[in-house]
Formats: structure tokens, sequence, C-alpha cells
């Protein structure tokens, strides 16, 4: 049985243990009443002021009060990480400028030469590093952009034929969704889960600055376990380094974050390590990430291998059927139709309406 498992069965065992404590509570109070109006009786020679009307009225108050205690204990897990969010924003903010502390700006030469681009693929097929600018979308707002550009330092055009008024706009793109996406797509899960106390293991492919997971601690219901799985040597360093200086895996906290460092094309054993059920995110990830169709075809074949089991919820921006037509894979529809069934697409707002990659769809599957 899995640790999470274990934290299943602990809810069960506080449950009964909240009944307990209310009777003992209940328990102790009958017998400090008694010896209270004994105590006053002896004071005024047996001629209390308090009837026993007004004895079981005080215990039918305070057997209110010990009630409601209960009710709020017994939701204090839900209300907890409903306010947690409250100091989501200011989580994130401090977890931002410390990564970009540690990241070079998108304005540094270095930061445009160290992605690959799709070699084929219907919606990125005009993508060049000629036209195109990656900026991280969580680490830098719109209007952070603008003043990038006010200030000279980031330019939203490119030049066609160098002469200066044949332009046109820089494809920016992002591997990473901003704050408010994340945060949207994190409700919407919640709110995809509703009010079912199911547990689940939250598992994001390629979780490159970790934002996925950081908006899921602090915001993600009945989801104790989350894991990120990063092939990239510098982003499982930084991933590791915000866990360790914001504390998100201290002792005796519900939720704890692990990170795999490894290509998810090798972890089968990680999806059939938990008993919970998984719920399974991927964003671009083999869109920008694999060498050629072949290998992009290959990497859902064997993430259809792996994400066998039924009930498990893929959630994939773009959606499966996008994402297979880009890789150019015949009879890609009949391929996502037999394995999971799509039961909600949501639009995230992931562009300016400019120049900003807007293919911004998130598709939420189950699988058969």
């Amino acid at each position: 049985m899995s640790p999470h498992s274990c934290s299943t069965s602990g809810c069960t065992l506080d449950h009964h243990h909240n009944h307990d404590s209310q009777n003992d509570s209940l328990n102790t109070l009958k017998r400090f009443l008694d010896n209270l109006f004994l105590s006053h009786q002896k004071s005024t020679h047996g001629s209390s002021s308090f009837s026993p009307s007004q004895k079981a009225d005080l215990m039918h108050y305070f057997q209110d009060l010990l009630d409601n205690k209960t009710e709020k204990n017994e939701s204090d897990d839900d209300e907890h990480e409903v306010l947690s969010h409250k100091n989501c924003l200011v989580g994130h903010t401090q977890i931002i400028e410390y990564l970009k502390s540690q990241v070079p700006p998108p304005y540094d030469p270095s930061q445009q030469t160290q992605h690959r681009f799709p070699s084929s693929s219907l919606s990125f097929d005009s993508y060049t590093p000629t036209n195109t600018v990656e900026v991280d979308a969580y680490l830098y707002s719109d209007d952070q952009i603008d003043q990038f550009v006010d200030d000279g330092l980031l330019s939203r055009w490119y030049c066609l034929d160098c002469k200066s008024r044949n332009v046109k706009y820089l494809n920016m793109i992002s591997h990473s969704m901003g704050s408010e996406d994340l945060h949207a797509l994190i409700q919407t899960i919640n709110q995809y889960l509703g009010c079912e106390k199911k547990k689940s293991v939250l598992i994001d492919v390629g979780s490159r600055l970790g934002g996925v997971m950081w908006e899921a601690f602090f915001s993600l219901k009945h989801v104790d376990t989350i894991i990120g799985i990063e092939i990239e040597d510098k982003y499982v360093k930084l991933q590791r380094d915000v866990i360790n200086k914001f504390g998100f895996n201290k002792k005796g906290q519900k939720k704890h974050i692990d990170i795999v460092h490894d290509d998810v094309l090798n972890q089968k054993d990680l999806f059939e390590r938990f008993k919970e059920r998984y719920i399974v995110l991927f964003h671009n990830v083999f869109e920008w990430f694999v060498n050629d169709d072949e290998a992009h075809q290959s990497a859902w074949r064997k993430m259809r291998q792996f994400l066998s089991r039924k009930g498990t919820i893929i959630v994939s921006c773009p959606p499966l059927k996008q994402s297979l037509k880009d890789a150019h894979m015949k009879n890609s529809d009949a391929f996502v139709d037999s394995w999971v069934k799509e039961t909600f697409v949501m639009q995230l707002d992931e562009g300016d309406g400019e120049n900003m990659d807007d293919s911004g769809a998130v598709a939420f599957y189950e699988v058969k």
C-alpha cells in the first residue's frame, strides 16, 4: 500500500476520532457541571438557585457548541484548501521573483537559442528561430512584456526584407502557463471533480519551472501527492531549489511534491505505483520536444500503454486529436476515441490578441 493510501485511511480514523473527542468533552463537561452544582448547593446550604432544567439547558448549549465545532473540523480540509488560496498570489509572486533571479530574461540572446522547433507541425509549421521569441508566461505578464518593448529590450516585430516598413509580428511562444491561467485550470479541475472525496495523484509531465505544481499545492483539492516529471537538469535543480527555499515539503504537511528527473517515456512504473486515481497534465510536451513526427506518434502510443487504467484523467493542451494531427498520424481520431472519452474542453486566454501564441484549448479526458 502506498503512503497516499495510508493517508486516505487516516482521514477515516480522524473522522471517528472527532466523535470520540466530542463524547469525551461532553463527559468532562457533565462531571464539571455536577461538581459545580454540588459545590454551589453546599455553599448555599442546599438552596441552590440553579434548577435541573437550567442545568439541562446549559448542557444543551455546550452540546450545540461542540456539534458546530465538530462540523467545522470535518470540513477543515476543504476550508483550508480554499482559504489557502488567499495566499496563493503572494506565494506565486515570491516564487516568480526568485526564479527570475535564477533564469536569464527573455531578451537575453542565450534564452532564444536553447529550444528546438517542431520539424513538421500543422500548428507550428511556420515557426522558426527568425520569427519566434520565447517568453515564459509564468514569469512575465503581458504588461511586463510591454515594458520590455517600451524600454527597447525586446521587440514584437521582425523585418521581412531588411527594409524598415516591411515588418511583421514576431510569434511569441511560452512553454509555461501564466499564473492566472494556472489558477483557472486548477479551479476547473476542482469543479470537474465536484464534491467527491476520492483522492487523486497529480502528475505534471514536463514540469519545467513548476508552476502547475505550486498552484496545485496551493489550491487543488483532494490531491496530496503532486509529481513533476522533468528531463532537463537545469529545471529539475530550479524546482528542487524552490521546494527547499519555500518549504513545500515540511514535515507534518499533508501535501507533498516529488520531482522525477527523467524522460516520461521511461516512467511506466510511476503510473502503476499508486492505487489512487491519476490526473495527468500535458502542456505542449511532445509538440516541441521530440525530434520528428515518428517520435511524436511513438510517444503517444507509449503513453496510451502507460495510461490504461480506467478512470484516469488526462488534461492536454493542445487536445489529443490536434496533437496527433500535427504529428500526421493516420487514423488519429480513431486512436484517441478508442482510448479515452473527451469530457470537457476549456479555453485559456494564453494570447494577448496580437502576436502571443493563442493555442489555449485544454481538453479533459477519461480513460475508457
